[in-house]
């Protein structure tokens, strides 16, 4: 899965819960946001350092040690210092964003990735293997349904003009970098 289809899986997981626990006082927009950074916050870190400099997508922002360290260090971080813009379960929505991304990944990731350094290391394959996903079809699939679940939320939600263009400036953006390595590293 690829990060529109992480986003899309962590906004539907979202609203499903926010429909359970159904609470006003939610910044809907906010959490959305926010469990959307977490989505994608494990192929921010591995896709350009694991992906480019070692040939595999999936490194260590995919483990668990890492994020439970992660979530630790920011909630000390922002327990010492209280920034104005925290707001009480910023970070555990981003953790969740987080571990939705590897719920999402679990099929093609390897338990030494997750578990690691419980398990051993990580396959280094020299190559550029994680760009071949855009020839699976499920990956197109979960990436046209990361489209349409951001698209519902923006209908739904009425958001302004702005606000579709840094969607789809973004969105065109990632699609655009993804092709560019593509041709780059794998070839037409």
């Amino acid at each position: 899965m690829y990060l529109l289809g992480h986003i899309g899986s962590a906004l539907i997981c979202y609203i499903m819960i926010s429909y359970i626990f159904e609470n006003d006082n939610w910044d809907h927009k906010r959490n959305q946001i926010l469990i959307s950074i977490g989505a994608i916050l494990p192929d921010l870190l591995d896709k350009p350092i694991g992906a480019l400099i070692f040939g595999i997508g999936r490194w260590i922002g995919h483990s668990i040690l890492f994020q439970l360290t992660f979530y630790i260090i920011i909630k000390i971080v922002v327990q010492k210092y209280k920034p104005s813009f925290y707001k009480k379960y910023d970070i555990e929505i981003l953790l969740t964003g987080a571990i939705i991304h590897l719920i999402g990944d679990l099929p093609g990731l390897p338990l030494e990735t997750i578990f690691w350094p419980m398990l051993g290391g990580f396959e280094i394959s020299g190559n550029s293997s994680f760009l071949l996903g855009y020839q699976n079809i499920e990956t197109i699939i979960t990436e046209i349904g990361g489209v349409l679940v951001i698209t519902i939320l923006g209908i739904t939600q009425k958001w302004r003009i702005n606000s579709w263009k840094i969607v789809f400036v973004l969105i065109a953006f990632y699609e655009l970098l993804f092709l560019i390595l593509y041709i780059l590293l794998i070839g037409i």
